[in-house]
């Protein structure tokens, strides 16, 4: 027995496997006391996340981090100032484009009920016999002012009507509103388009109105 064991020894010798085995054994040992040594619960381990704690606590009470969120705040009021007021000198100067170039200041009002029609109503897709109807109020019951809704859809009543004048004695616009709202800043800056600028210039500009005839259906046009 002893002489086969030797015989055998000696093959795993001259194969290396003994060497292998022996390699195998080292690396385990190796890796065993690497992942004591540095392991999540090795002293070592410990001590270095002690080590980066106390460093990113320093470094957040460097940073003061209260104060450069301020300066964040102060950055984004200041761009916002910035953009709010360009656009702002912009949309002011095109509106004053608007007033002082081009329209007469005295509007017929059947004139002002087309524009709103070509505006917001699609009368090229009638047929010949086919009509669309507007609701206009004209209440002119009050001495010095009178009121004037109207609306591109038919039979609303006077507070449901999207648009709205307010004359006084003389017929001069004194008011103007869309959608029950005038013509604020807010409004003007969040852009006027169509029928919506038209009745800004009016109201802009002091047009007076002249209420004659007008109509409340309007076929397609091109069979006029």
């Amino acid at each position: 027995m002893q002489q086969s064991m030797n015989k055998v020894f000696n093959l795993m010798v001259e194969e290396g496997k003994i060497e292998e085995i022996i390699r195998e054994q080292v690396e385990s040992t190796v890796k065993s006391v690497v992942k004591d040594t540095l392991g999540s619960w090795s002293n070592f381990s410990k001590h270095l996340e002690e080590e980066l704690k106390d460093q990113v606590k320093h470094n957040l009470n460097e940073f003061k981090l209260p104060d450069y969120n301020l300066i964040i705040k102060n950055t984004i009021e200041e761009h916002a100032e910035a953009i709010m007021h360009e656009q702002g000198v912009s949309k002011m100067k095109e509106a004053l484009d608007e007033m002082l170039v081009g329209d007469s200041t005295d509007i017929k009002l059947s004139e002002l009920l087309l524009e709103m029609v070509k505006d917001e109503m699609e009368l090229e897709e009638l047929s010949y016999d086919e009509f669309k109807e507007i609701t206009v109020h004209v209440d002119d019951s009050y001495s010095r002012l009178t009121f004037i809704y109207f609306d591109p859809e038919p039979d609303k009543r006077q507070y449901e009507c999207k648009y709205r004048l307010t004359l006084n004695a003389d017929g001069i616009v004194n008011t103007a509103e869309i959608g029950g709202h005038e013509f604020k800043n807010s409004v003007i800056m969040g852009g006027l388009h169509g029928f919506g600028r038209k009745l800004f210039k009016a109201d802009a500009r002091g047009a007076k109105i002249i209420i004659e005839n007008y109509e409340t259906e309007f076929g397609n046009p091109e069979y006029d």
